[in-house]
């Protein structure tokens, strides 16, 4: 996976498992007008248009490498956020909850 290393997708996305593309800043996000309200002010990650060419060749390049981390990545969704997992930390937060009430 290709993505830009900002942000929520940073809590899963490292190098081991994909190819995260260094960003050159933080820019406006298009679209302030009256029916995009929610976008005023607001500042995205720009990526780098060069680390980005880099690493599709790097890809292309390097298929068994990117499938190899295209493997580890599903490893760590299914670990990390699969049904079994969820289960686990949903059991203990309404554990966690039980616990406060008397």
């Amino acid at each position: 996976m290709l993505s830009t290393n900002w942000s929520g997708i940073t809590a899963y996305l490292d190098e081991s498992v994909g190819y995260p593309i260094k960003i050159d800043g933080l820019v406006p996000v298009a679209g302030g007008s009256d029916t995009m309200w929610w976008f005023r002010g607001l500042k995205w990650a720009q990526p780098s248009l060069q680390h980005l060419v880099h690493l599709m060749h790097h890809v292309y390049d390097n298929r068994e490498e990117a499938a190899a981390k295209g493997a580890a990545a599903r490893a760590r969704m299914i670990e990390r956020y699969g049904p079994e997992a969820i289960a686990d930390v949903l059991v203990k937060e309404l554990q966690r909850i039980q616990d406060k009430v008397p």
